[in-house]
């Protein structure tokens, strides 16, 4: 399983990280969000958009799914068969947008909306599960099992119990870290995490992987010199991690 890091800052983070998207290369590819520039990302490593067939939102923040308008259009203007399909929490407002997103010209990506916990569908030999995140819009963490490897990826959250209890077996945790430190206090309440509460939420997990960096985690993050740790991978756009 390779794991390919498309996008890893946030809303506000240094100019050369994309917002957040994660590539699983299993039997076949999912997109985890799709933030914008992922269309990019895919070009820079040499990887045709016409086999992107499914993305797993986690919510319907625009700095998750601000790229699939680019990606439909880059697949539209490869004249590539087939359809998307977009899997995510249910909310109308994440409905409006991909309609919003896909104009006549470009062909509709299909919508599949469930309510966590849910098993969602996946490739072949892949499963796929949907647990609540703490956010402020309806939201999902995901948790994907395939060739005897777990990955959790927790999206935008705050602590939550029960993303903690699945990192701990995890392959790889890919955790957001957006609330630098001094601001901890006020994380529940914008429903994000910091690094310490990726790094106590997945603390026996083999690999624990920190994005949606914001300015000033990312700095603190530096200071820290956090990414020394072996398993702990601060990982820039590209990087690519075999699990």
């Amino acid at each position: 399983m390779k794991v390919f890091f498309l996008g890893t800052g946030g809303m506000v983070s240094a100019s050369r990280r994309a917002q957040p998207s994660v590539l699983l290369w299993g039997s076949e590819p999912i997109l985890l969000d799709a933030g914008c520039c992922v269309e990019r990302r895919l070009k820079a490593l040499g990887i045709d958009v016409c086999t992107i067939n499914r993305i797993y939102v986690t919510h319907s923040h625009l700095d998750h799914i601000g790229g699939v308008a680019a990606l439909l259009n880059e697949r539209s203007k490869a004249h590539c068969s087939g359809t998307i399909t977009l899997y995510a929490p249910r909310d109308e407002r994440l409905e409006a947008l991909v309609k919003y997103f896909s104009p006549r010209s470009i062909p509709k990506p299909e919508l599949f909306f469930f309510e966590p916990p849910s098993i969602i569908p996946s490739p072949r030999g892949w499963m796929i599960r949907a647990i609540r995140a703490v956010h402020p819009v309806p939201s999902a963490s995901y948790v994907v099992e395939v060739d005897n490897r777990k990955i959790v990826y927790s999206g935008d959250t705050s602590f939550n119990p029960e993303l903690a209890d699945e990192c701990q077996d995890a392959d790889l945790a890919i955790y957001e870290a957006t609330m630098p430190l001094w601001m901890g206090k006020d994380a529940s309440r914008f429903g994000h995490s910091t690094w310490k509460d990726a790094v106590e939420a997945c603390s026996e997990a083999r690999i624990l992987a920190l994005i949606h960096l914001s300015l000033e985690s990312e700095r603190e993050l530096v200071s820290q010199k956090i990414g020394g740790n072996k398993i702990i991978l601060v990982p820039s756009d590209l990087t690519v991690v075999e699990v």
